[in-house]
């Protein structure tokens, strides 16, 4: 089976990982990026797109510049799948990717009917794109457990160390924590210490005990400093708006394989978390607020959870070598290729 990708995303990006490369990985398989940035250009692997079974379309790449050669894609006789993870046409204003994703829309709106599939991650966003081709499949993220090494959680100790992870696209999501946040460093001091990873907060990195570590250059990256940090409870902030119910559980399944208990904002991504069991659930500044005085003065409830989690993750929500994700059999399916798998 050879599948070619069309998508301005590198590689080494956690879209890539999740969506592509991850779901895709097995011996029977190779997959080619059709496109490859130079410079402020781009250039299409013709050879990799004549050779392939399965054309990918990714995200973005539906622009008006590009349907020209998604016309000749369509026209090859070969099956072309649109995927995405991303409820594009919800996306916010202060979103640096809204703009794209406007346009994107304009063209999707054109030619989703001309997909042999559409791909999505959630149910949520399913029920959207079926408005636009008859044939939808939820092929939902799951973890790559060939990044990610599992950990235990971290033995009791001071200060207890809270983790919110994010792009600096989750500034408004972080925001959500701002409040509940300061209050909880002022009544625990230095028996807490909160690391924002990849999304600043200037009121909150003014405060005590309170450390900023950047964004990493690419998901690999991220993933290596996930695997040699620990801490105990992660954040996990969500605004309530279309764009966000339409997430998946990304950010649950990364706490959970590195042993660490999460607070999750109480909307539809994270309907998979059972409150008190594999996480806690919170909807409201005050929630948060009890939710991780919870976890900070109940490191056994805290370990429990965070074991709990960690082996519902391990068991339903990885790839691996010998089970492959849902997108591949998908591929297979309108290729008529006989699957080995």
């Amino acid at each position: 089976m050879n599948i070619a990708v069309l998508t301005f995303d590198s590689p080494d990006s956690a879209c890539a990982r999740y969506r592509v490369l991850a779901p895709l990985r097995h011996e029977s398989v190779t997959v080619s990026w059709a496109v490859r940035s130079r410079g402020d250009n781009h250039a299409v692997n013709n050879d990799a797109l004549l050779g392939a079974d399965v054309i990918l379309v990714q995200r973005f790449f539906p622009l008006d510049f590009t349907e020209q050669l998604l016309d000749a894609c369509f026209n090859s006789g070969k099956p072309v799948i649109y995927d995405t993870d991303d409820l594009l046409q919800a996306i916010p204003e202060e979103n640096p990717q809204h703009d794209l994703a406007r346009r994107t829309m304009r063209t999707l709106d054109k030619i989703a009917h001309r997909f042999a599939a559409i791909s999505v991650s959630t149910r949520a966003l399913a029920s959207t794109f079926k408005r636009r081709n008859s044939r939808v499949a939820v092929t939902p993220n799951r973890l790559d457990t060939t990044l990610w090494a599992p950990s235990e959680p971290r033995q009791e100790g001071t200060p207890v160390r809270i983790l919110y992870a994010g792009t600096p696209t989750h500034s408004a999501d972080l925001e959500i924590l701002r409040a509940p946040l300061a209050r909880l460093l002022e009544k625990y001091a230095e028996a807490v210490e909160l690391t924002l990873f990849g999304c600043s907060s200037p009121s909150l990195e003014s405060l005590p005990c309170v450390r900023f570590m950047p964004p990493t250059e690419n998901y690999a990256a991220y993933v290596e400093a996930m695997n040699e940090l620990s801490f105990d409870i992660g954040l996990a902030p969500l605004g309530d708006d279309p764009f966000n119910r339409a997430k998946s559980h990304v950010k649950w399944m990364e706490y959970a394989v590195r042993g660490i208990a999460g607070v999750f904002s109480d909307l539809p991504p994270y309907a998979c978390v059972r409150h008190g069991r594999t996480g806690l659930l919170a909807n409201s500044p005050r929630a948060w607020l009890d939710c991780l005085k919870t976890l900070i003065e109940n490191p056994g409830a805290r370990t429990r959870m965070a074991l709990s989690a960690q082996e519902e993750v391990l068991s339903s929500h990885t790839v691996t070598d010998d089970t492959p994700g849902e997108l591949l059999a998908l591929c297979y399916e309108l290729s008529g290729k006989n699957p080995d798998l």
